[in-house]
């Protein structure tokens, strides 16, 4: 069945035409509304940002204006405003500050000039170097004429330590003169029975131990003796000559090393001459002269004569020839030691000679020898050391009949 629509009649409303109503198009359309909107939200949103930017601009005027207002102030305060001008005096000082001096004042009680002349007086005494023929009491000091000014910036806060006696020091006269050939040729002389002492060489500059020896041979009237080093190669310096009641008197002496040429020094005693198989110049001959390997022998004589006469701190000179030239070894006895070498435990007396005068082409070479009294005063440890740093320590290891 068709339903019956009982809503009360209404006459149709006419279409409206676009064209007419011109208003209206607006409201209804899009396209055309969009335009408008725009433009009034943008002028809004400017005349906002017209207003922030006047009211920021004022702002800042106006704290500038203040300022300005409150340094005007400041400047024309000028020094009644105190926070300011310290701040200034003490840049000023700071650059370069004063250096104040503070000497020390000297105490008016304990200044008293009869004691200070009496402490100047004990310190002046005290420190001349005493003189044995001077019978006077060093510890009794004498009054001077004439009273030592003190030094009125010498503090005085305490009293000066009594002065100490002096404690005795070796003089030039107190110490022993070195002897020299001359004299050492009138001394009493016990030479060393016929041996051979065989050593173990320590060598800084390798990293094993080799062997070495030092053979005397001798009538009595006449000697041989060798000395050998092992140190990668060999050295072997040997010495002949006489035995006489002067000492020792070498004739011959030569040096080979490893594989060169022998070098040789002949004592010419009948002419007077050292001559060199080097073709170094001569030189004069005179009494006592060694070489490198007599020497050894001679100090043993000398000590085994009377060693009584070369108590520790004597010297002896010695004249040695080398393969180029001749120097002047000089010998300074030491103390008494006790050597534990290879061979056993031995008492020996250190013998010590300081670096020799070079000449060209010489080696400063510095050696110390020690002496055992139970060998016949020969060596039974010798140590040479080399301006290069290189050192031979030679360490007694046996006796070996000759």
């Amino acid at each position: 069945m068709a339903s019956l629509n009982l809503a009360p009649h209404q006459a149709p409303k006419p279409a409206l035409n676009p064209a007419q109503n011109p208003a209206h198009n607006l409201a209804i359309n899009p396209a055309l509304m969009q335009p408008t909107d725009a433009s009034a939200v943008s002028r809004v949103q400017w005349r906002h940002v017209a207003w922030v930017f006047a009211l920021v601009l004022g702002l800042h005027l106006l704290a500038l204006q203040q300022t300005e207002k409150w340094m005007t102030q400041v400047a024309s305060a000028g020094p009644s405003l105190p926070e300011f001008k310290p701040m200034a005096f003490e840049t000023r000082t700071l650059v370069k500050p004063p250096a104040p001096v503070v000497r020390p004042k000297p105490n008016p009680q304990k200044a008293q000039p009869k004691k200070q002349t009496k402490t100047a007086s004990v310190v002046a005494d005290t420190t001349k170097p005493l003189d044995p023929s001077d019978p006077s009491d060093p510890s009794e000091p004498s009054e001077p004429s004439e009273p030592i000014a003190q030094s009125p910036d010498t503090p005085m806060d305490k009293d000066p330590p009594p002065s100490q006696p002096l404690a005795d020091t070796p003089t030039a006269a107190s110490e022993p003169a070195v002897q020299t050939a001359s004299e050492l040729a009138g001394l009493p002389l016990a030479v060393p029975g016929s041996v051979r002492l065989k050593y173990r060489i320590e060598l800084n500059f390798l990293p094993v131990s080799t062997f070495g020896e030092l053979s005397w041979l001798h009538d009595g009237a006449q000697y041989e003796a060798k000395l050998t080093i092992l140190f990668g190669g060999s050295l072997v310096r040997t010495s002949r000559g006489a035995i006489t009641n002067k000492g020792i008197e070498p004739a011959r002496y030569g040096e080979k090393i490893w594989n060169r040429s022998e070098t040789a020094v002949h004592f010419q005693r009948d002419k007077g001459v050292l001559t060199f198989s080097n073709n170094k110049p001569e030189l004069p001959l005179q009494d006592g002269m060694q070489d490198e390997v007599s020497v050894f022998f001679e100090v043993a004589s000398l000590l085994g004569g009377d060693i009584k006469r070369f108590p520790e701190g004597s010297q002896l000179a010695i004249k040695t020839a080398e393969t180029r030239a001749m120097r002047e070894l000089v010998f300074k006895v030491g103390a008494q030691e006790t050597l534990d070498l290879p061979g056993g435990r031995v008492e020996a007396i250190r013998l010590t000679h300081s670096v020799p005068p070079e000449y060209p082409g010489s080696m400063g070479t510095k050696g110390e020898i020690w002496a055992a009294p139970s060998k016949g005063y020969l060596p039974v440890r010798i140590l040479i050391q080399e301006p290069n740093g290189k050192t031979y320590n030679l360490l007694w290891n046996e006796t070996l009949p000759p």
